[in-house]
């Protein structure tokens, strides 16, 4: 058996105390473990959203915990499933030695088996990704047409896949067709309620339509369900937190997100965005250095930043002017 979920619940006076922790059966070691408190009186009313808040966790959290296991697989052990996580595992790192270890991981996969639904929707993923945030600066906007065609292929050949519809979500943001992608992030999450990276791809969608509330609940969501969350959930949170005028919030976040997820771009953008909206241009401008050295072609004409905000040009413009008076490029 792979995974053992144990458990136990005991009074303690007036409250219920549920202990769960997640095993690797191979190696008994604990993968995930959280502890539940309720009033003792309220069994009955709490124990349908305890359930799923178990579950969406444990699915977050072994979501995290196969695609870290799977960088430690030597890559003579590769088959394809394994290839097309560790290309996720990979991307999600945002880093240029990371991107490039997808891309080439990807392409791999789909070659070995072309009717693999995950190896193509694994391939647009990381071509959007890259191209929509020039990390390893080989890709540019021409690429985005060969990203969501990959996708919709996978999608052809397994349309039950939430990963596609996150994933396509992702691409078609990256290409402004944001009414597109907020259908196509809706559907994955109501494939996979429980996952967390679902929910946080809604949230990028819904703040390029202009939803905020919306989209900082969506993201407060997938962190709460996630323990194990990637620190770019954080830079997630950030964007509708600016958006909303509540910079400190939006710098605090960008900023785990940086030291929790160090290449992950958008970090510094948020961070830049909102210590000038905080009359911090000082700040704002070590940001940008930083950024432009992780990626020295990153600018306000890249898909990531200029579709941030789409329906709304009142904030997109205020994004951009707050960005160019950090020093970001044109």
């Amino acid at each position: 058996m792979r995974y053992v979920l144990e458990g136990s619940i005991r009074r303690a006076g007036e409250r219920m105390i549920v202990n769960a922790q997640l095993v690797e059966g191979s190696s008994n070691s604990h993968v995930w473990a959280e502890r539940y408190a309720f009033a003792a009186g309220e069994v009955y009313e709490v124990q349908d959203e305890l359930v799923a808040r178990i579950a969406g966790t444990l699915f977050s959290g072994l979501q995290s915990h196969e695609q870290a296991a799977s960088l430690r697989r030597p890559p003579a052990s590769l088959d394809v499933y394994e290839l097309t996580l560790q290309a996720l595992a990979h991307m999600l790192q945002f880093s240029h030695a990371g991107v490039m270890a997808a891309l080439e991981e990807v392409e791999r996969a789909v070659a070995l088996d072309a009717t693999y639904a995950p190896g193509h929707i694994a391939r647009g993923f990381c071509i959007a990704t890259d191209a929509g945030m020039a990390i390893s600066g080989e890709a540019g906007p021409e690429r985005l047409a060969d990203a969501v065609q990959a996708i919709r292929h996978g999608l052809e050949l397994d349309s039950s896949l939430p990963i596609g519809h996150r994933a396509l979500s992702y691409a078609l943001l990256v290409t402004g067709r944001c009414e597109e992608a907020l259908i196509a992030a809706e559907r994955g999450v109501a494939l996979s309620p429980g996952d967390a990276l679902a929910l946080a791809f809604l949230s990028l969608a819904q703040t390029a339509m202009g939803r905020y509330a919306a989209a900082l609940a969506s993201i407060d969501r997938a962190i709460g369900l996630s323990p194990l969350a990637p620190g770019f959930f954080q830079g997630v949170a950030a964007s509708p937190l600016y958006a909303l005028d509540r910079f400190d919030e939006a710098v605090r976040n960008a900023t785990e997100a940086s030291f929790r997820s160090p290449s992950y771009l958008m970090a510094y953008v948020m961070a830049a965005a909102s210590w000038v909206a905080l009359g911090r241009r000082d700040e704002a401008s070590t940001w940008i250095s930083d950024l432009l050295k992780r990626s020295a072609k990153f600018s306000l004409a890249l898909p990531r930043v200029t579709n941030a905000y789409r329906h709304d040009p009142g904030m997109a413009e205020r994004f951009s002017h707050h960005l160019r008076l950090a020093g970001l490029p044109g």
